[in-house]
């Protein structure tokens, strides 16, 4: 449960904080616990183990907007500009339509910083 890797991930065990969340990985677990599991994953810093889970979504529902944003925020923690910038865009139509400036912004922002590296 999210509090038990709260507290896992606060005591200073990220590798068993990540352990937990892997229970998101079985075969019956719904779309939207799977995606709980991958922002969790994102909180306790293990970009990748979210982007595996955010990715196994991405599988079953292509257009899940959490989900892609989710898979978007690994990539930039994992310092991955262009990646993160095709998932924000593929959510920005997804996204409601109060966040789809910022969306735009960020993408904006991504292209500018891919330019420069």
């Amino acid at each position: 449960d999210a509090k038990r890797i709260q507290d896992l991930y606060l005591g200073g065990k990220k590798d068993e904080a990540a352990q937990a969340l892997t229970v998101a990985l079985g075969p019956d677990v719904p779309a939207g616990t799977r995606v709980a599991a991958g922002e969790m994953a994102l909180l306790v810093q293990q970009a990748s183990l979210a982007k595996t889970i955010f990715g196994v979504v991405l599988q079953a529902e292509p257009k899940h907007p959490r989900a892609l944003l989710g898979s978007a925020s690994a990539s930039l923690l994992a310092r991955d500009w262009e990646t993160a910038g095709k998932l924000l865009w593929s959510a920005r139509d997804l996204a409601p339509k109060e966040q789809r400036p910022a969306l735009a912004s960020a993408i904006s922002d991504l292209q500018g910083i891919s330019r420069v590296q």
